[in-house]
Parts: structure tokens; C-alpha cells; sequence
């Protein structure tokens, strides 16, 4: 199984390829539409300013004395740069130029580490963001805003195309057949754990779907009688606390928003937090969706979630209810649903941390008070 690390290296490669060539292209497209004439011409004008480059690369260029190669889709970066310099850097603004130098720093940068087949999540989230700043300047150049909103957006989540990887990194690297194997078992097993992720976001989905119906069609009533559920976690330091405690209400928060949010936005919130946190993410979501779905069957709806320790508002109806609430947080399988989550929320923080849930007592002798007196004053009975 292909680790997380591995799955950014390839997709952070995607983009650099298909994006690079695409913005690269239309540069030179642009520029030899600019000067009047077309790019076979070009070149065979300007044949002499290719005499220093490499023997691979004007053999590319011009396959014999009298003919050229004008055909860009043929070209890799590396000899679609050297075009770029010899005919067309001067007419370039210096803004356009300087997001190029970055674009050929970035290709170079994976040419010099041919070995590392990985990234990290820090390194990751910064050197996408500054290649897809590039890709974004350099295409407002050349009219291609949506086509590279479309590429960024297939090359973070969607699956990875193999082909399209190994041409790229063929024309970076002198592979040799051993890294070559490696690097398509690993494409494989990305694509693979794609599929699944993908299977499992949809399926999550219907499930939080289905909470959130429940949730609003209990809303639509409302009670004084309302029990202030504390969830805690408990982690050998502070500070340790408060990272579970703002992880957890972080995801509480994307169950209970304040307005039913699209299903296309909740599939997008819920891959970035696949992204920021990887695949046990999915586990965190069901874990706590099986919870509150159990919190929902046995009160009259859960309210808005507060930050500090968690603070979970829960209408119940009547005394029934609220000591069928507090039997259940006593119960097997509530301490189930909490043991799941409190193993899952320390995977994800890769450090122990286990939860715990207690009923505020103000809360609840005021909800257990309110809800005596509405029964004795159904009755006809009078309190003095």
C-alpha cells in the first residue's frame, strides 16, 4: 500500500508535468503568433541560436539540415525552456519571466533528487501553493485560466494518470529500470487506494446525509428542557487537549453546521480533510456519525456545538427521555462509539488520547426541574 507521503510526491509530479507543459506551450504559442510568422519559420530563421545546445536537442529541433521539428507536443520542458530563451525571452514581461525562472526551479528541483519518492504534508501544502500560483500567473497570459483550475483540480484528488507520469518523469530522469518499477508499483497502489478512498467518501456521505434529515426534522421543535453534554479529552498534557479538542469540534462541526450544506460542498470539505489528515479521516466521520445517529434516536435533537471541551446542547421531551439519554452514555455501546473514536482522533494526532462524555449538572437538575413541573402541570396539579 502506497503511504500518503508517496501519493503526495506523485500527485505534486502530476502537476508540475501536465501543468507545466500546458502553460509552456501556450507561451509559445502565443509569442510566435505575436511576431507574424509561424514557428517552423522561426526556428528555421534562428537556426544558428540552437548551435550550443545539446546534441539530443537539436536533433529534436532539426531531424535533418533542411527540416525542422515544429511540432511543440513533441517537445519536454526541458527543450520547450530552451526555445522560450533563445527566441522569445526578451518580448516576455518581467513578471511572466520571473513565474518561468520559478516554474524551471521547481522541474529542476525534482531532477536534482531523482531518489526521493516522497513528500510530506507541510512540504506538500507549500510547494503546491506555489506552483499552482505560478501556473495561474502564467496562464492568465495566455487565456487558460480554466483549462489549469481544471488541471489543479484533477491532479489533487482525482485518479492518477500513470501514463501521462511516466512520460513526464522519463524526460526529467536517466531512469534506470529498477527506480522505473518502483515508481509504477506505486502509481498503482495510489490509484488503488484512490478507488477506495473514493467508495468510502461516498458511502460516508449518504450516511452524514441521513444524519443531517434526521437532525433538521427534529429541529423543527424545540424545548426548554435541554441537558449540556461535556465531551472531553483526556491527553498527558495541555496542550496535547487542545489539539484533540479543536480536531474533534472541527469534525463535530462539519455534522452540524449551522444550514444544510450542498452535497457537492460536503464531498469538497470533507477530501480536503482527507488531504490535511489522510485516510483515517473517513473512520473519524463514521465513528461519529454512529454516535450522534445513537444521540439523535434517543433525544429530541442535538443543538449547536460549543468549543472549549465540547459542549453538545441535547433536547429531551420528558424525564423518560433524559434518563434514557443518561442510561445510554452509561451503557456498552456508547463506551464503544467513544473507544472507537478516541483510537481513531489518536491516529490522526499520532499521540494517545482518550475521550470521555459527562452531563453538566446545572444543566441537569434544571432539565429534570422544568420537566417535573410540565408533567404535574399537565395533570391539572397545582405547585405552591
Amino acid at each position: 500500500m502506497a503511504s500518503l507521503d508517496e501519493e503526495r510526491y506523485l500527485r505534486y509530479l502530476w502537476l508540475l508535468g501536465e501543468g507545466g507543459l500546458f502553460v509552456l506551450r501556450g507561451v509559445v504559442f502565443r509569442e510566435a503568433t505575436k511576431s507574424g510568422s509561424t514557428l517552423d519559420t522561426l526556428l528555421h530563421n534562428g537556426r544558428a541560436q540552437f548551435n550550443d545546445v545539446l546534441k539530443e536537442q537539436q536533433n529534436r529541433l532539426f531531424p535533418t539540415p533542411t527540416t525542422v521539428n515544429a511540432d511543440i507536443n513533441t517537445w519536454d520542458m526541458t527543450l520547450i525552456f530552451v526555445v522560450l530563451k533563445r527566441l522569445f525571452w526578451k518580448g516576455l514581461s518581467l513578471s511572466e519571466s520571473a513565474y518561468l525562472k520559478s516554474l524551471k526551479t521547481y522541474r529542476n528541483a525534482f531532477q536534482g533528487h531523482p531518489t526521493q519518492l516522497s513528500m510530506n504534508a507541510s512540504d506538500y501544502s507549500s510547494n503546491r501553493q506555489l506552483l499552482e500560483q505560478a501556473l495561474r500567473q502564467i496562464a492568465s497570459g495566455i487565456n487558460g485560466i480554466v483549462e489549469i483550475e481544471n488541471i489543479i483540480k484533477r491532479t489533487a484528488t482525482g485518479r492518477i494518470d500513470s501514463d501521462f507520469i511516466f512520460t513526464f518523469i522519463k524526460e526529467i530522469y536517466d531512469f534506470k529500470t529498477s527506480f522505473l518499477s518502483a515508481m509504477e508499483d506505486m502509481v498503482h497502489c495510489v490509484n488503488e487506494k484512490v478507488s477506495s478512498i473514493q467508495g468510502n467518501q461516498e458511502i460516508i456521505l449518504r450516511k452524514l446525509t441521513d444524519l443531517q434529515n434526521k437532525h433538521l426534522r427534529k429541529t423543527k421543535y424545540k424545548y426548554s428542557r435541554e441537558l449540556r453534554i461535556i465531551i472531553q479529552a483526556e491527553c498527558d498534557t495541555e496542550e496535547k487537549q487542545r489539539k484533540a479538542n479543536d480536531l474533534l469540534f472541527e469534525f463535530v462541526e462539519i455534522i452540524y453546521s449551522d444550514t444544510a450544506i450542498r452535497s457537492d460542498e460536503i464531498r469538497r470539505i470533507i477530501t480536503q480533510r482527507v488531504e490535511w489528515y489522510g485516510e483515517p479521516t473517513l473512520q473519524l466521520l463514521d465513528d461519529l456519525i454512529e454516535w450522534f445517529s445513537d444521540i439523535e434516536d434517543l433525544s429530541d435533537g442535538v443543538g449547536k456545538p460549543l468549543i472549549g471541551s465540547i459542549i453538545l446542547p441535547i433536547s429531551c421531551s420528558s424525564v423518560t427521555g433524559i434518563l434514557t439519554l443518561l442510561k445510554y452514555m452509561d451503557d456498552s455501546q456508547s463506551k464503544q462509539c467513544l473507544s472507537k473514536i478516541s483510537s481513531t482522533v489518536s491516529v490522526l494526532l499520532r499521540f494517545p488520547c482518550s475521550l470521555s462524555w459527562k452531563v453538566e449538572p446545572m444543566s441537569l437538575r434544571s432539565a429534570l426541574s422544568s420537566s417535573c413541573k410540565y408533567s404535574i402541570e399537565k395533570m391539572g396539579l397545582c405547585l405552591f
